[in-house]
């Protein structure tokens, strides 16, 4: 069951490592187009990934086939990803950029945008860190010192004023 393992992006390196969650034994070691630097659980046994690059595509690694496959044409500045247990619901936040954007995909068959939320009035100085977070039993997505509504990202919930640094399911967070 891959809802028992772990997903490793192996800094430095281009592959994903998958771990059994209660042994840490080694389930998979798969290697992947890039070097994967923030990853995402997709469905079944694929992860999503972007690289350490100012600009990134988002790429799926199916560990049981080890297809590789770049899913977006479009390349996000500097993303962090965050997905729904499932891994049918990805979300990406750009960063450390102005005009900074986030995302909603559908990730049931392939990737396609659903909605998205672009900071028109830019940022002052910090631009957003290159974390995003997710609170799946409140509905709620931390990014840029904001929490927003998963299935509408056009609703921020409210301004936080700090930087989230960790959230656990049920939205309780740590800041800076």
């Amino acid at each position: 069951d891959d809802q028992n393992e772990v997903f490793v992006a192996v800094f430095g390196e281009q592959k994903i490592v998958a771990l059994d969650a209660q042994t840490g034994a080694i389930t998979a070691d798969v290697a992947t187009a890039i070097a994967p630097f923030r990853i995402a659980r997709g469905s079944g046994r694929r992860v999503y990934y972007v690289e350490e690059d100012v600009f990134s595509a988002i790429r799926r690694v199916d560990l049981e086939t080890g297809e590789d496959d770049e899913l977006t044409d479009v390349e996000f500045h500097e993303p962090d990803l965050e997905s729904t247990s499932d891994g049918l619901t990805l979300f990406l936040g750009e960063s450390q950029a102005p005009g900074s954007r986030l995302f909603r995909f559908d990730g049931s068959d392939g990737i396609v945008e659903v909605d998205s939320f672009r900071f028109d009035g830019g940022f002052g100085l910090p631009s957003p860190e290159r974390q995003i977070f997710l609170a799946p039993d409140e509905n709620r997505l931390y990014f840029a010192d904001r929490a927003f509504v998963t299935d509408d990202l056009g609703h921020a919930r409210g301004w936080i004023g700090a930087q989230v640094i960790a959230v656990s399911p049920d939205g309780n967070i740590a800041s800076t």
